[in-house]
């Protein structure tokens, strides 16, 4: 026999507990989402978020209009219109159906300097784009190594966490079996003490690196994870 758990509620009542149980799972599942990212993802994370990137971006796509402008002059502008309808006053003009005027500059002397200051500016501005990218890039590279190397070393204090309580546990039957003392039960204890505080340690620095890379990345610092097997061979 099936038991209906909504059996007695009203309809609309019904519908609601379902809309809220729902909710409720949706929820439980987005907190528990894990985001793993890959070496070359981070660093492009980091290179299309970052402001210094864009910033640079920004002047080097100002300097390349400011270029283009200081070319422009020597192209002739032409302008068109008409002058349909009758005329009063002075000067006396006669109506025109079309006209055209051209303008451009034939010669500057300056002109040249204007230019060649605005190309120079240009590559000024590309090469601080390619250092902004490159700093932006190490950052993100060494980011992600540390935290893919506090992770590993997380890991591995705390399968050493628990060898260390098996050894207490060991030490402790031995001493009231008789068979060890009372001073290799405190080295243990000791040896225990200083894995869980190695352990503590790493785990604020898993966290402070996670939080930095996800900084870079633009991504939320909760449970972000690296992958190592795609950090490239050196």
């Amino acid at each position: 026999m099936i038991c209906n758990p909504f059996r007695g509620i009203p309809s609309q009542r019904r519908s609601a507990l379902r809309l809220l149980i729902a909710c409720g799972a949706i929820v439980c599942m987005g907190s528990t989402a894990v985001a793993q990212i890959s070496f070359t993802t981070a660093v492009d994370l980091a290179l299309r978020n970052s402001p210094k990137v864009l910033m640079a971006q920004a002047n080097v796509d100002k300097a390349r209009a400011a270029l283009e402008e200081s070319k422009d002059v020597y192209i002739p502008s032409v302008s068109a219109g008409s002058g349909l309808g009758y005329s009063y006053g002075f000067p006396v003009g006669q109506p025109s159906i079309f006209n055209f005027t051209s303008q451009s500059l034939i010669f500057n002397y300056s002109q040249r300097d204007y230019v060649r200051a605005a190309r120079s500016a240009l590559e000024a501005a590309n090469h601080a784009l390619k250092d902004a990218r490159e700093i932006v890039a190490e950052d993100a590279a060494i980011s992600f190594l540390a935290l893919d190397r506090d992770t590993q070393r997380q890991a591995t204090l705390a399968e050493q966490a628990g060898f260390a309580a098996r050894l207490v546990g060991i030490v402790q039957q031995r001493l009231d079996a008789g068979q060890d003392t009372a001073i290799g039960l405190t080295s243990a204890r000791l040896s225990e003490a200083q894995i869980r505080l190695a352990r503590l340690r790493a785990d604020d620095e898993v966290a402070i690196d996670q939080a930095h890379l996800a900084r870079l990345v633009g991504l939320p610092a909760q449970a972000l994870t690296v992958s190592s097997s795609s950090v490239p061979a050196f």
